[in-house]
């Protein structure tokens, strides 16, 4: 297995294109805690972080709790039968598949539940009466704001439309970050192939063969519903269930997308990188993990 020194400083892990690939290499897309002898190691490096002091808890706490509450019925069960996970090995519990259920079930309640205050946020955080909330907080950490061009218009990224306003930007973007909040929940709604491959190599349809390194979880970009659970998915820190959910979104990302980059130095790269959308899932439902290829916005 070869791979660039850049790729391997990244990602660790790298695929050589696949027979049905005749165009460019593709590494498996993956991030999440890692361990080594004890210590701490990061391919994409997340914080465990305490909020209780944060004032924007007391906002994200009532949502994230609306989410765990939500009534069973509403849930879609979308592990895929052929999903392999072997019980009590790697880190996994002695019922992998039933955990990932809920998770699964778990991650597509939060897909909806950023949607919806995403869709309330485009169209109030203008109103006197309303004012910007958390939510807006969360986009404009994670995401950053509109550009404006050199001619004076407001640039939302996401669509290369221009606005005159930058608060007119602003809300296109955060309905945009609503509707593909929404895909999110789509894609995840439908059936997952959930693969357990231990630490060995392996292949997700679409990206050449590679182990899981220090990832939680990894996807191939090109499309494919396949969603690799790496040893380190199982020891994500407390809130469990929320980080490894928010594993899943982050994952479901790259091949709904075809999101490659974790960039960030712009703001139209955080736009294009799934590590943003799972620092803002962190901002909204205090996930208890800080993804490292997404810091804060300056």
């Amino acid at each position: 297995m070869q791979a660039t020194t850049a790729a391997k400083s990244e990602m660790k892990t790298h695929c050589e294109p696949s027979p049905a690939s005749t165009t460019e290499t593709r590494p498996l897309h993956g991030g999440g805690l890692g361990a080594t002898g004890g210590l701490p190691l990061f391919l994409h490096p997340t914080i465990a972080v305490s909020l209780s002091a944060d004032p924007d808890k007391q906002e994200a706490d009532p949502l994230a709790d609306q989410v765990l509450r939500m009534p069973a019925q509403t849930l879609q069960r979308t592990v895929a039968a052929n999903s392999v996970c072997s019980p009590n090995v790697h880190n996994a519990p002695a019922d992998p598949l039933a955990t990932l259920r809920r998770v699964d079930a778990l991650a597509q309640d939060m897909a909806l539940g950023a949607s919806h205050v995403l869709f309330l946020e485009a169209y109030t955080f203008r109103d006197p009466t309303f004012g910007r909330s958390y939510v807006f907080d969360a986009y404009r950490d994670w995401f950053g704001l509109p550009t404006q061009t050199a001619s004076g218009a407001w640039r939302s990224r996401f669509r290369t439309a221009t606005f005159a306003t930058e608060d007119e930007a602003v809300q296109h973007e955060l309905a945009t970050l609503s509707e593909r909040f929404q895909r999110i929940h789509d894609w995840l709604a439908g059936d997952i192939r959930y693969r357990c491959p231990g630490t060995g190599s392996y292949t997700i349809p679409g990206c050449d063969p590679g182990p899981c390194g220090s990832a939680a979880a990894q996807t191939c970009p090109t499309g494919s519903r396949t969603i690799g659970i790496c040893p380190n998915f199982w020891v994500e820190p407390a809130p469990q269930d929320r980080a490894q959910a928010a594993d899943l979104i982050h994952e479901a990302i790259h091949p709904l997308f075809h999101y490659r980059a974790h960039g960030m130095t712009t703001v139209a790269q955080r736009g294009r990188n799934p590590g943003c959308y799972q620092g803002f899932l962190h901002a909204l439902f205090d996930t208890g993990l800080i993804p490292g290829d997404c810091t804060v916005a300056p």
